[in-house]
């Protein structure tokens, strides 16, 4: 009788909780660059996923990444070395004033003119789909930068960096455009995220996240998605890949 009497208390007790206690949570939080009309800059908030096109629509809000702000929203100046992007307003080469998503890019951190070691690579967000077109349709990365400690390869289609344990590579050629990381080094793919555009049908067009294990730059979800679209020729946007080294 007294185990009974414990379990209606406890039962009256839950029932009184109020309804948004017990509510789902609003979903995951995503970084964005908010424009202060006071300061006239743009600082970096975090909002819940949901919000985030009201606050592009409604505040003029942008992405970390975009409209010339690195991932923290200050202004960046170094140069792109490399970048991978989603083209989502369809014309060539990355706008990052515009709509383009960028997915990571190489930047001259240390104004060299060249790929070297204390360059950083930057991480944006990645797609989800073959067919981006919102908020929605992308992911995030937990780790937001990587500093260069070694360079393997470095010309006009093709370039491998080394950061700590980890490895990381942009491709682009007549035959499709690659954004690739792993680790650790010397694995073929310990635990890697690819993204692929094949041109050809030599191969897949490919998204994958956390393949084999957790990649150097931590996306938020896990995507394993591959297609083969026979001889289509197709450059498509969800991820070109830009290299302006000679």
């Amino acid at each position: 009788m007294r185990r009974l009497a414990a379990f209606v208390v406890v039962g009256m007790l839950l029932s009184a909780l109020p309804v948004q206690a017990v509510a789902e949570r609003p979903g995951p939080r995503v970084d964005v660059c908010h424009w202060s009309e006071d300061d006239e800059v743009f600082v970096h908030i975090t909002v819940f996923a949901s919000a985030v096109a009201k606050h592009i629509d409604n505040h003029g809000d942008v992405y970390p990444g975009q409209g010339g702000l690195d991932d923290r929203c200050a202004l960046e100046e170094s140069t792109v070395l490399a970048v991978a992007y989603s083209n989502l307003d369809g014309v060539d080469g990355f706008d990052e004033m515009g709509s383009d998503v960028f997915i990571s890019k190489l930047v001259d951190t240390n104004d060299d003119g060249v790929v070297s070691a204390g360059d950083e690579i930057l991480m944006g967000r990645y797609p989800t789909g073959f067919n981006p077109s919102s908020p929605a349709d992308f992911g995030g990365f937990a780790v937001p930068r990587h500093t260069i400690d070694a360079v393997r390869i470095a010309g006009p289609t093709y370039i491998v960096v080394e950061s700590g344990t980890a490895e990381f590579a942009f491709a682009s050629n007549a035959n499709g455009e690659q954004y690739f990381e792993n680790g650790p080094l010397g694995s073929v793919c310990g635990g890697c995220t690819e993204l692929l555009d094949i041109k050809a049908d030599t191969n897949f067009d490919r998204i994958f996240t956390d393949y084999f294990g957790p990649s150097p730059s931590q996306p938020d979800s896990a995507v394993l998605l591959s297609r083969r679209l026979p001889g289509s020729g197709t450059d498509d946007t969800y991820l070109d890949v830009d290299i302006a080294i000679p």
